[in-house]
Parts: structure tokens; sequence; C-alpha cells
């Protein structure tokens, strides 16, 4: 797991003005605690998202990649990230199940006009494994999205708009030709 998402996890607590924000973490975590001796072992992390109504695949490898110090318990400070993913990255493929933490894809008309968005990880997109009634090229990834919803299709200071762009003309020069490339 990036530690980004640790050092995000621990910015965003120690710099919250909202102390009912920090209360509800640490009410979590003790609640997640069940024998009460302040950290969290796999088998409570486990019994946690069966009792929680969670019905979603956990990676065999998600609690050892939140134990940061590889004791095999979460101490508060690494239940931390886990509380800061579930509440800033609970977005799951609708492929695989996987917890969704860096790039993935999403169904742009989805995303547009409907409640719930659509998302695969890149390994699901790549390999066409799910199922949903809008085309393959609906989907954007995470970043094109975030990037597309401030109109930001064009990266200053870089090369990579200029090869965009060639690319782009070159493709619909190849189109009109009656080439087909891809």
């Amino acid at each position: 797991m990036d530690n980004d998402f640790r050092s995000a996890a621990i910015a965003y607590y120690d710099y919250s003005s909202n102390a009912d924000l920090k209360q509800k973490a640490w009410e979590l975590f003790q609640s997640v605690d069940t024998n009460r001796d302040g950290l969290v072992s796999f088998q409570e992390f486990m019994q946690f998202f069966n009792q929680s109504g969670y019905n979603f695949q956990i990676d065999p490898y998600y609690f050892g990649q939140l134990d940061t110090n590889q004791d095999g318990i979460l101490d508060f400070w690494e239940f931390l990230t886990f509380y800061y993913i579930l509440k800033t990255r609970n977005v799951w493929c609708a492929g695989c199940q996987i917890n969704l933490l860096g790039l993935y894809f999403t169904c742009v008309e989805c995303f547009d006009h409907s409640q719930d968005t659509f998302d695969v990880c890149p390994r699901c997109y790549r390999k066409n494994s799910f199922r949903h009634h809008h085309g393959h090229d609906q989907f954007l990834d995470s970043f094109v999205l975030l990037r597309s919803m401030r109109g930001v299709s064009n990266v200053k200071h870089s090369n990579m708009n200029g090869l965009l762009n060639a690319l782009d003309i070159s493709l619909k020069i190849a189109n009109f030709a009656g080439c087909n490339i891809m």
C-alpha cells in the first residue's frame, strides 16, 4: 500500500478541527478492537468486515499492507490509514470486487447520468472481465476523468500535449484515408 495513504490519513487527522471526526475514528478503532488490548488483530479486522455487511473480496495482503511495522497487528495509527481509505476510497471493482486504491476505470455515462458509478480495476478492464450495458469506449481512467471535470485536458509545460495532438491528427488522417490501425 502506498505510504502516501498513511501520510494523508495522519495529516487529515492531525490538522482536522473537527473533533467529532477524530472521535468517530477512535470509536471505530475501539469497536473493531473487541478484546480491548488497544490493537487490532487480523481476526478482529476480518470479523469487522464480515459483521459490518461489507461483502467485498478482501485482498489477502490488505491487512499486511496496513501493518507498516509488520508486527501482525494494527495500532491506532495504522488503523487510521484503513479508516481514511474506508471514508475516502470506498470504490470497488465491479468485476473482481477488490478495493480500488489506485488508478481505475469509470464508465463516463454512469458517472454523468446515474446515481451510482460503475468502476473497474485496470486488470478487469483490460481483460473485459465485467458485464456492463455501456460500451468499452465509454470508460476513462480515474485521473483523466478527474482532470476532464475541470476541463483541463492539456498538461501545461509538457510535450505530451503536442504528442497527443499529433497522434489525434494522424488517426483522423488515417481514418479519412480508410486505414484502420486499431
